[in-house]
């Protein structure tokens, strides 16, 4: 029993003495150990190699944190990778804000991040700017080009399929960015100036190539004197890119070109804004596309020439009065020509009339004693005509003509034996006709449609109804007859017509049609408002005793083209006279009429008499 209990007590003891070593034992260990997740560190550690381990950052954390004098060398884990911590050359394709302040902390040996992949320019910013020693290599997208961060100038084209946007919002990433040429790009001038606009800092251009010299985008003259036309539509697309362009020379020093008509119209058509200095051969003729005013004479060009005619027109641009004179041209093509280029370039050419000749944009016809049915019909063409006196044309039962002279004002058709004022329904801006000792006229209904009709003597006419003149202007109406006749109005008409105008000036009988109340006030001396009108447009104040006849009126250095024009005609009369005395008489003068009795006509200048009846 008593050698039990020593037994026991022994165990006791030995038990005892174990606990307490194991104790001291395990105190010792864990206060000069750290542990990390189960891992135990001896605290006296200098250096530590765990790159064949693999760490997590908040395991080195820990580790770090109890073991701070020791230098631990791991692979730390970045974007899905481990890297020695003593990395120096680090390839990213993303980064983030987080990142930098992370290769800041856990990559003290950095000194360069290729970041050439990456897009990422706000963080790489602040990496450049943030993590000291270490180059930070990348280039900004713009777009069109991709180019170094640290770029002081760019030079560079754009294309249509080019990302603009990105080119205007990653400009901001190229702090050191000082120069911009922009080369043939296709940009608006809109985009350019937004990009000057955001980046004052910057100097911007905007350059074109433009036959092989280039030119920045805002200038407005260019010289191509030198360009041929193999050069021309490639140089057209250029200009169209030249929005500010407004004048271009085409002509070289010696003065001869190597474009055609054709080449320069292609080029005005594809830069309709653009003034072009071309000089060119047009039958004999130097011709200039600054010319205002062109005019053409006794020049063979023919109908024949027609396209050659419009091939220099399209050129002529600045022309605001282009003639053709004595160039045996049809008076049909001219009135083409004059149609298709109304209101840019007013087309005109001499027409014959009569024993007359009168350029197409004259505003003074006069034709008295030698028109008939026949040779008038050429008087259509002149539409400018503002004042026109046919009368005493004894042969001339029409006047069909008038419907293409629409500008026609102060008409005098007295004494010829019109019987139809239906072409005047045309002259909208009719203000004056005399149409007194016309007896076939009847009907005054197309009178209607001239709005503007102020004065009208339908003396000795056969007209009994006034009713379509009831809603015009009329301020003088003369419907007289001759002294002993009786007028053909009734008496009813007469007085429905004076109620229905109270302020006009009305005559309805009396001795002479073209006096009192038509011509002159009631003195007989006072010429009317109109009638000094036709005094002065007609030239009636002339010596009385110039005959009477087509020219008479125009200004002595007008008279020529007629005098040339008669002796032409007074030459081939003796001439068939010569040669047929019994059957060729010549035509006997006319004779010579009264300022009172023939109020006056218009322009004229020569032709031959073969001509006459043509252009």
């Amino acid at each position: 029993m008593k050698k039990t209990l020593v037994t026991i007590l022994i165990v006791v003891i030995l038990v005892a003495g174990l606990g307490i070593a194991g104790f001291v034992g395990f105190t010792w260990y864990r206060n000069n150990h750290v542990f990390v997740d189960g891992d135990a560190y001896e605290i006296t550690l200098q250096s530590l190699d765990l790159t064949g381990e693999d760490i997590s950052v908040a395991y080195y954390e820990e580790l770090k944190a109890k073991l701070p004098d020791c230098q631990i060398k791991w692979l730390v884990p970045f974007h899905g990778g481990k890297y020695p911590d003593d990395t120096e050359e680090l390839l990213v394709s993303q980064l983030t804000l987080e990142d930098v302040e992370f290769l800041e902390k856990y990559f003290p040996k950095l000194n360069k991040l290729d970041a050439s992949q990456c897009e990422a320019y706000d963080a790489l910013a602040v990496a450049e700017a943030t993590l000291s020693g270490c180059a930070v290599v990348y280039d900004v997208d713009l777009g069109v080009v991709s180019i170094d961060h640290n770029a002081a100038s760019l030079e560079t084209g754009f294309s249509e399929t080019d990302d603009f946007e990105k080119l205007m919002t990653n400009l901001v990433y190229l702090p050191k960015l000082r120069s911009v040429k922009l080369r043939d790009p296709a940009l608006t001038v809109e985009q350019v100036d937004s990009l000057r606009e955001a980046y004052p800092q910057m100097t911007i251009t905007h350059t074109v190539e433009v036959f092989g010299l280039e030119y920045d985008v805002q200038t407005t003259e260019l010289d191509l004197s030198a360009m041929t036309g193999d050069d021309a539509a490639a140089v057209v697309e250029q200009l169209k890119k030249l929005p500010n362009l407004t004048r271009v020379n085409l002509n070289p020093e010696n003065g001869i070109g190597a474009l055609s008509l054709e080449d320069v119209k292609m080029l005005m058509e594809a830069v309709p804004n653009v003034t072009f200095d071309f000089t060119f051969d047009f039958y004999g003729t130097k011709l200039s596309t600054a010319d205002e005013e062109v005019h053409i004479k006794n020049t063979k060009i023919g109908d024949e020439g027609e396209q050659n005619i419009r091939n220099a027109l399209d050129l002529l641009k600045n022309c605001k009065r282009f003639v053709l004179e004595y160039c045996q041209v049809s008076n049909e093509t001219m009135a083409k020509l004059r149609e298709d280029y109304r209101g840019r370039t007013k087309i005109v050419w001499r027409v014959n009339y009569g024993k007359g000749t009168i350029m197409t944009d004259a505003e003074v016809v006069r034709a008295v004693y030698d028109l008939v049915d026949d040779n008038c019909h050429n008087l259509v063409y002149c539409e400018d005509a503002k004042y026109m006196d046919i009368g005493h044309n004894e042969w001339l039962d029409a006047c069909d003509f008038v419907s293409g002279m629409k500008s026609l004002e102060y008409v005098i058709i007295s004494g010829a034996p019109i019987k139809s004022l239906e072409p005047f329904r045309s002259c909208k801006n009719l203000k004056m006709l005399e149409a007194a000792f016309c007896e076939y006229i009847t009907d005054v209904s197309p009178l209607a449609d001239c709005p503007n009709l102020q004065m009208l003597n339908i003396s000795n006419t056969h007209v009994e109804d006034l009713s379509p003149l009831d809603d015009l202007p009329l301020t003088h109406l003369t419907v007289r007859t001759n002294p002993s006749g009786k007028c053909r109005l009734s008496q009813e008409e007469q007085d429905r017509v004076t109620k229905q105008h109270p302020d006009c000036w009305i005559s309805f009988s009396g001795p002479q049609p073209y006096g009192v109340g038509w011509r002159y006030d009631e003195d007989e001396i006072t010429p009317l408002d109109h009638y000094k009108v036709v005094r002065e447009v007609f030239r009636l104040d002339l010596d009385p005793n110039i005959p009477n006849h087509v020219g008479w009126y125009l200004k002595e250095e007008e008279r020529e083209e007629v005098n040339k024009l008669e002796e032409a005609m007074d030459a081939a009369l003796a001439a068939l006279k010569k040669a047929a005395p019994a059957e060729i008489q010549p035509e006997e003068t006319a004779t010579v009429a009264s300022e009172e009795t023939v109020p006056g006509e218009t322009t004229s200048e020569t032709t031959s008499v073969e001509e006459n009846n043509h252009q």
